[in-house]
């Protein structure tokens, strides 16, 4: 979502009804906007970037480190889902990465960006404390290659048999250190039917290796257990 085109409260409330509708399956991932037209229709008075770094304050303060003085947040499911939807933003920069982090953010790798840049941005990003999800945007398809068109916005699009592209996703996963992904299937050129194969393909062949592979490298990162005798 770019948040310079909406009021920061009426994403809070919208997005906490979807929450308490659906509880558990909503993420909010939100972007200033790169291209002029886009910031073109913003009725906000203010540059982008301020507009933007102002209503991403005012998310944290509703949704993560909820703040009393924001009166959306009286708002029932404002309230019940405070700390329960990850947000993650779009972040290019060393700012960008820390100012998440400084709010209580994750992060939103941009597809455009090389594993190299986003696994230095990530290593700022918990450097600075950061704790939120890092999610890696991939194209994917099942298949001998992807439909004519296939989604632009990802530069990593991998295709082959299910067992490849399963390991191709969890590759870039850790070469850009992130701990989630966003698997784009909204390929142009597919059909209905071809699409749908598609969704019913990744749920059973390669959703299950990507998730395993997404709680190896969270073991892997993780603390070492304290010795039981309390030694270390």
């Amino acid at each position: 979502m770019l948040l310079t085109l909406r009021p920061a409260a009426a994403v809070v409330e919208d997005v906490s009804w979807i929450s308490a509708t659906y509880p558990g399956r909503v993420v909010l991932g939100i972007a200033a906007g790169n291209a002029p037209e886009e910031h073109a229709l913003s009725e906000s008075a203010e540059p982008p970037v301020d507009c933007f770094v102002r209503r991403l304050g005012t998310l944290s303060a509703c949704l993560v480190r909820p703040d009393p003085e924001q009166p959306v947040t009286r708002d029932p499911a404002v309230s019940e889902s405070a700390g329960q939807v990850p947000v993650v933003s779009a972040a290019r920069s060393r700012t960008a990465v820390r100012r998440a982090a400084r709010l209580g953010l994750g992060i939103l790798h941009s597809p455009t960006s090389s594993p190299e840049r986003l696994a230095s941005l990530a290593e700022d990003y918990l450097a600075a404390g950061g704790q939120g999800r890092r999610v890696l945007i991939a194209g994917a398809w099942v298949g001998p290659s992807a439909p004519a068109g296939s989604d632009r916005a990802a530069t990593w699009t991998v295709h082959g048999k299910a067992e490849r592209v399963a390991e191709a996703i969890s590759e870039l996963i850790g070469a850009c250190q992130a701990d989630a992904v966003n698997l784009r299937l909204r390929m142009a050129g597919a059909g209905l039917n071809e699409t749908n194969d598609q969704i019913e393909e990744f749920s059973a062949d390669v959703l299950p290796a990507v998730r395993a592979s997404l709680g190896h490298l969270a073991a892997s990162h993780a603390p070492s257990p304290a010795p039981a005798d309390g030694t270390e």
